[in-house]
């Protein structure tokens, strides 16, 4: 487990022909964690101990659901998994970990730290944005990818309430995804947010993420 920035840690897996990423925020009030589908991430629980431990795990979809770590996990922090509730079934499926829910509406703690729903290809993909130093992270899951000089968004804005606006996530000074072709994540700027306003305004043009060539 890597500090990559100052009270955020990074465990990064290779998956095939790509990386994994769970992430660590170590905050006051409680650390959080947001696990990738990271399977040795069980084998730095007395890493993360030393760090302060798990207040709430959130899982952003159910492909990351890591059974032996959000057990442990529980056992030895009583941190609940924290999803949004359209994933329920699925997440119930797979762990008897005691479960947070949020709904469309997502959940704030504190004043730096927020779930958004944002309807990936799994039911209740949701991400996550956490203020810290004059600076917002975006962990962004499985959905957001920059390639061929654009962004490749692959959700359905139609699906989110009605008056839902996702234009503010540009303003995000770093996107960190938990799954992604290189070890890395992006730095926003000018350039890179004005691309992003665009993929977001297509996705409402066009919906559905087949019909714009996404992941």
């Amino acid at each position: 487990m890597k500090r990559i920035f100052p009270d955020l840690y990074r465990l990064t897996e290779v998956d095939g022909d790509a990386w994994a990423h769970s992430y660590l925020i170590v905050r006051k009030s409680g650390n959080l964690l947001l696990p990738g589908y990271v399977p040795s991430l069980v084998e730095h629980l007395d890493r993360i101990e030393k760090l302060g431990g798990v207040s709430l795990q959130f899982l952003s979809h159910v492909h990351d659901v890591n059974v032996e770590f959000h057990d442990q996990a529980f056992a030895r922090f009583d941190s609940k998994l924290c999803h949004h509730k359209a994933a329920r079934s699925r997440v119930q499926q797979k762990t008897e970990c005691l479960a947070e829910e949020f709904g469309h509406d997502g959940l704030e703690l504190d004043d730096d730290f927020e779930a958004i729903y944002f309807p990936g290809h799994t039911p209740g993909h949701s991400i996550f944005r956490w203020h810290r130093g004059g600076k917002q992270f975006l962990f962004t899951g499985h959905v957001m990818r920059f390639e061929d000089d654009r962004w490749k968004l692959n959700f359905n804005p139609t699906k989110a309430p009605k008056g839902t606006d996702f234009d503010h996530l540009a303003k995000a000074d770093y996107l960190l995804p938990s799954y992604s072709r290189a070890e890395d994540y992006y730095t926003m700027d000018g350039h890179l947010r004005a691309l992003f306003l665009d993929a977001i305004a297509g996705a409402w043009k066009h919906p559905r993420p087949v019909d714009r060539d996404v992941f």
